[in-house]
């Protein structure tokens, strides 16, 4: 598996946006996998970024059992 090399939080920050800009709501999971970063450092980063209001996180049920997936998105420029 390839590495990609990340050199700041910012920079992570930006790479999220612009994935969610031209992906639509993605999984955590998702994420991780176009970026090959670490699944907690993506986390960080979007706590970070939601923290600033400029992404927004929503579940979405399929009505079985178990947890719902949860999606990010950017947040409506409402």
């Amino acid at each position: 598996m390839q590495t990609v090399q990340i050199e700041t939080e910012s920079e992570l920050q930006k790479q999220i946006m612009d994935l969610l800009e031209t992906n639509g709501p993605l999984t955590r999971a998702e994420m991780v996998k176009k970026l090959q970063t670490a699944r907690t450092t993506v986390y960080d980063s979007l706590v970070k970024l939601m923290g600033r209001k400029l992404v927004d996180k929503f579940p979405v049920n399929n009505n079985k059992r178990g947890r719902p997936k949860v999606f990010f998105q950017i947040c409506n420029a409402s």
